[in-house]
């Protein structure tokens, strides 16, 4: 058997507990079972190749769990060191409890040699024995041992001030409590994640909780730059004074709520960590799981697959300079010739780029961070599992859809797509701290005469003797522009005026300050859709065409809203074939259409299925120049910038140190990137470690286009895609 369910029952109408519980080991989906009493469950899998169920109704067995930080390579090892008999005995999990042992009897030799060889390996955390006896768990009460660890739980403390209203007295102490609950569980069970745990709570921390504290008149805390910014303040001696001003009474109120309401979601967010990460964790019957098919052992490992990536791209956006132009050589003087651009976007050509010398100076290689390299107090977002949010991003967390659990390794619910996320919040820095589009740190009005400027200096050019512009200055402009232009030319996600002539672009009005805001606040989720697709083309799908075009293709299929407006995910993907082709907007633009209908080609019906692809196929033949035109025209510019001026070679850090360049499989696409490919077959254990988890999973994604999905049965999508996650989720030591 490759997948088998541990399912925990509990007597007299209670859920199992140290004292009542009967477990059975059974191959049918639980939600299937009638028992009699509460249960909790979870799916384990063999972790050689398929074996008999190793467990009966009536004898004496020994169930162990260990928490085995790097399940690679340790796993390979152990299948190379033990004989067959014994591999029937491993079966892993999701959970952080991620492999356990079945034993005939009550001699625990086999369980006690793991043990001791993961400790040799500083590879183990805690691990806890079940003795069972006629399925009756007889000692399930306090047989755990955690390792290295000190005792001690973890405080937070703040000041909850008395002037407080209740409901932000309530949200505070929630957050309190969880905080401590949460870094006490990391600290104990996943020591390798919390100084990092730690940080966010602390960035949380320095944000959100000191500065309420100050607007209700802590003047103990130190106050957050934004605060005293939006106080119009030099100073927390000067933002203090504001605060007994009542001309600042709304601007204050209305940053309250908006905390508030940043504390809800931050508390919400821990609660998901908190259960998702931490059930399963020792003893078992003290923590249930929220998620029902995984209640007993809980997805930690699954949620260390989340984390690991969103530590290695987000450690990596912190070392390239885009977030901060003062870092950058943006302050150049810009070539004259680009003024171009602004003037008239259809005579617009991205040779006009090339051999620029900012782009060879920012295009360097990141070598991988240490200690001196890394800011100290830099922290990653949460991660946790969602099914109704699915893939969506917040300021300190980053969700996943639960379907993952199921499917990671499916093209449809690829864990790949978890990567468009992360780099959402990166984009939305590099917009927001160098006032691209919205600076997040200015109130509407101050936003707005900051916007006055930059409409009097767009009309102000004088194209035949211009004076000196920054390359910083003029990517505000071009931004500023994209926002004019969509007005008549049209968006990624809306169409422009239906009688205007692309012809005419260099007779256009230009609107007013409130008309521009209006729209920036319309085309502003556009740009920022537009940076995230070229950055994830370039540094997860290693520019390759084809295989980011099945995988989004396949994973959108499965959304209501892009069968409702397939034009504008066609767009966007049009935008990124389009990225290296030559010529003007409408070359481009014709060329892009066929090279994606060549794509669609290869496509496998059943990954899009057949009304998306109709839809797609009828596009790329429609005569759709008139409005489709346009819109593409408007965004190629953005996408152009970003791909020529926001894009490092960080190929180098997310290799993590890996030179290892194994043979590719045999590819469904033609590829480019073979440096990146592992030959690790798919549910495979191997004797080393996966050092390059970007580049792991995108030669698992390779790998699942093209398969047969006729052949696929349950449980073995599900072992797979377990076998995916738990393989992400090592730690690199």
């Amino acid at each position: 058997m490759r997948r088998l369910f541990l399912v925990v029952e509990g007597e007299k109408n209670g859920y199992p507990s140290q004292k009542y519980a009967h477990l059975q080991i059974v191959q049918d989906d639980p939600s299937t079972l009638r028992p009699v009493n509460p249960f909790s469950c979870s799916p384990i899998f063999s972790l050689g190749e398929s074996c008999n169920v190793p467990f009966t109704k009536s004898g004496q067995y020994t169930l162990t769990f260990l928490m085995v930080p790097s399940p690679f390579p340790a796993f390979g090892k152990l299948l190379e060191e033990c004989s067959s008999e014994e591999t029937c005995r491993l079966w892993f999990s999701l959970g952080l409890a991620n492999l356990i042992i079945i034993e005939p009897g009550h001699d625990k030799r086999f369980s006690a040699r793991i043990i001791e060889s993961l400790k040799t390996q500083t590879n183990i955390t805690a691990y806890e024995h079940w003795t069972i006896h006629d399925g009756i768990i007889v000692n399930a009460k306090s047989d755990f041992t955690i390792e290295n660890f000190d005792g001690k739980e973890e405080y937070v403390e703040t000041i909850i001030p008395k002037s407080f209203p209740l409901h932000l007295k309530f949200a505070f102490s929630e957050y309190l409590m969880s905080v401590s609950k949460l870094l006490s569980a990391s600290k104990k069970f996943t020591p390798h994640y919390y100084k990092q745990h730690l940080n966010t709570i602390n960035a949380s921390k320095t944000v959100m909780i000191n500065d309420l504290c100050f607007l209700f008149g802590e003047n103990s805390v130190q106050p957050s730059p934004i605060i005293i910014h939006s106080l119009n303040a030099k100073d927390k001696e000067e933002a203090i004074k504001r605060l007994g001003d009542d001309k600042y009474g709304q601007r204050i109120e209305a940053i309250i709520n908006d905390y508030h309401g940043r504390i809800i979601q931050f508390n919400s967010s821990l609660s998901y960590v908190y259960t998702q990460a931490y059930a399963g964790t020792f003893p078992l019957f003290d923590h249930h799981g929220i998620i029902k098919r995984h209640s007993l052992l809980g997805i930690g490992s699954a949620i260390g697959a989340l984390y690991e990536l969103l530590i290695k791209l987000e450690t990596a956006f912190s070392l390239i300079p885009f977030e901060n132009f003062k870092n950058t050589h943006f302050d150049n003087v810009l070539p004259e010739k680009y003024l171009s651009i602004l003037k008239s976007p259809t005579i617009y050509k991205p040779i006009i780029f090339e051999n620029d010398i900012v782009i060879g100076k920012n295009s360097v290689a990141i070598i991988p961070a240490d200690a001196e390299t890394v800011d100290p107090n830099f922290f990653v977002r949460f991660a946790f599992y969602s099914g109704r949010l699915g893939f969506r991003e917040y300021d300190y967390s980053a969700t996943a859809a639960t379907q993952v659990l199921v499917e990671s390794h499916s093209l449809k619910w690829s864990i790949i797509n978890y990567t468009h996320e992360i780099i959402h919040n990166h984009v939305r820095t590099i917009l927001a701290r160098n006032l691209l589009l919205e600076p997040s740190s200015k109130t509407g009005t101050e936003y707005k005469a900051y916007l006055k400027g930059l409409l009097t200096e767009l009309e102000d050019i004088d194209y035949a003797n211009p004076k000196e512009y920054k390359y910083s200055e003029f990517f505000r402009l071009i931004l500023i522009q994209f926002s004019i232009h969509s007005l008549y030319m049209g968006s990624l996600s809306f169409s422009g005026d239906p009688e205007f002539e692309i012809d005419q672009m260099v007779d256009y009005d230009f609107p007013n300050v409130d008309e521009l805001y209006s729209v920036i606040r319309d085309s502003y989720k556009d740009v920022n859709e537009i940076f995230v697709h070229v950055l994830d083309f370039v540094y997860v799908y290693r520019r390759d065409k084809r295989i980011y075009l099945t995988s989004i293709w396949s994973s959108w299929s499965t959304l209501p809203s892009v069968v409702i407006d397939v034009e504008q995910y066609f767009l966007r993907t049009l935008l990124v074939v389009a990225l290296d082709i030559p010529g003007t907007p409408k070359d481009r633009f014709e060329q892009s259409k066929k090279l994606f209908l060549g794509v669609l080609a290869f496509i496998d019906r059943d990954d899009v299925g057949e009304t998306i692809l109709t839809k797609l196929t009828d596009l790329t033949n429609l005569d759709t120049e008139s409005e489709m035109l346009g819109r593409f025209t408007n965004c190629i510019i953005v996408a152009d910038i970003v791909y020529k001026f926001f894009t490092a070679k960080i190929e180098i850090f997310l290799k993590n140190g890996d030179k290892k360049v194994f043979s590719p499989p045999t590819p469904f696409f033609d590829m480019g990137v073979s440096d990146s490919m592992y030959d690790v077959n798919v549910d495979e254990f191997i004797s080393k470690p996966i050092l390059s988890k970007i580049g792991f999973l995108l030669d698992q994604t390779y790998r699942q286009c093209g398969v047969s999905k006729e052949s696929d049965v349950d449980e073995n999508i599900e072992k797979t895609s377990s076998w995916l996650l738990l393989a992400l989720s090592s730690i690199n030591k």
